[in-house]
């Protein structure tokens, strides 16, 4: 059950950023290195043209790293944070198969091995502090050596605070705010003609607006590009991404490690 969980990134970003833009992907690693350049401050609102904070966040998800090490926390509207995440982890060899015997890792002074037979690294969900804070992540190979230390600031866990039943264009969507967050949030407009809820528009193409927030300042106004192409009275799923990440690049071996938090609230558009 955990290995489709944690087969690597690619999964995520499908999954709940949905990502899939020929844009992304030519985007070069390069940049993700480069990906400290903050955006001078805005309104909030969001804007669907991508930053260079925001490009380098997404080309991260779509990096090919050899390992991944995740820090990963799933809520939804209303519920309190606890500041912890589930942390996963695997190692892969050239076919993308899991590598077992390959060591530990180290968060913040507590040790997290392999899954005998998994392969895997798996904490548990919501075990490791990390959210608001500054974390240290180590790892040692199967001789118990000391391979890298990379140390981590990990933006507040995100909570969306706007409880709506409907919404439209001129609504504004509220969260808590982060000001030390230099990378920003990704937001996703989500339309699925499979919802249950949106059995009037079973034959309405599937809609996925994306955009990112530059200025972590709790509160964002809606704009049109985000409903668009979405029909009126559906409901539609609010997703909220904040989080950091860092690459490591190894003589012979490269790990993505990456922590974030993603909020989802749904609710109906009404134009």
């Amino acid at each position: 059950m955990y290995l489709g969980i944690m087969i690597n990134f690619k999964m995520i970003i499908i999954k709940y950023l949905i990502i899939v833009t020929s844009l992304f992907l030519a985007i070069s690693f390069s940049s993700c290195k480069n990906s400290d350049h903050v955006s001078a401050p805005n309104d909030g609102r969001a804007s669907n043209q991508m930053n260079d904070a925001a490009s380098a966040f997404i080309s991260f998800f779509n990096a090919d790293f050899q390992n991944s090490i995740t820090l990963e926390k799933y809520s939804v509207q209303g519920v309190s944070p606890n500041d912890k995440a589930k942390l996963i982890g695997a190692f892969y060899d050239e076919q993308k198969k899991t590598l077992p015997n390959q060591g530990r890792i180290n968060v913040n002074g507590t040790d997290y091995y392999q899954h005998p037979q998994m392969g895997i690294i798996y904490s548990g969900p919501s075990t490791v502090p990390c959210f608001g804070q500054t974390n240290v992540i180590k790892y040692y190979n199967s001789a118990d050596s000391l391979i890298f230390t990379q140390t981590l600031n990990v933006p507040e866990e995100v909570v969306i605070s706007s409880n709506w039943s409907e919404f439209n264009a001129q609504s504004t969507i509220t969260f808590n705010a982060d000001p030390t967050n230099s990378k920003g949030l990704i937001c996703v407009f989500k339309f699925s003609s499979n919802n249950p809820y949106n059995k009037d528009f079973s034959t309405h193409p599937d809609v996925t607006n994306m955009a990112h927030i530059e200025n972590d300042n709790g509160s964002f106004a809606i704009t049109t590009s985000l409903i668009e192409k979405i029909p009126d009275g559906a409901i539609v799923e609010i997703l909220i991404v904040r989080g950091n990440y860092a690459p490591i690049n190894l003589s012979n071996n490269s790990f993505g490690i990456i922590a974030f938090s993603n909020c989802t609230t749904d609710a109906r558009l009404a134009l």
